[in-house]
């Protein structure tokens, strides 16, 4: 389990490296495009929550 452990770490490691790496070098066209669709998306999916049907409402 201690590997796994280890393994983990290390991955979440090198993930943070990989965006400290992306954020020094400022952000290209394909940044803006990912934002823009895990933006869109995260609305998506969270905009049900805030508009839900009046339950009073019947039919």
């Amino acid at each position: 389990m201690q590997h796994l452990y280890l393994a983990l770490a290390l991955f979440l490691l090198l993930n943070l490296g990989a965006g400290m790496w992306r954020v020094l070098r400022g952000p290209t066209a394909a940044d803006r495009m990912l934002a823009e669709v895990a933006g869109s998306a995260a609305l998506r999916d969270v905009a049900p929550g805030f508009f839900r049907p009046n339950p009073r409402r019947i039919g």
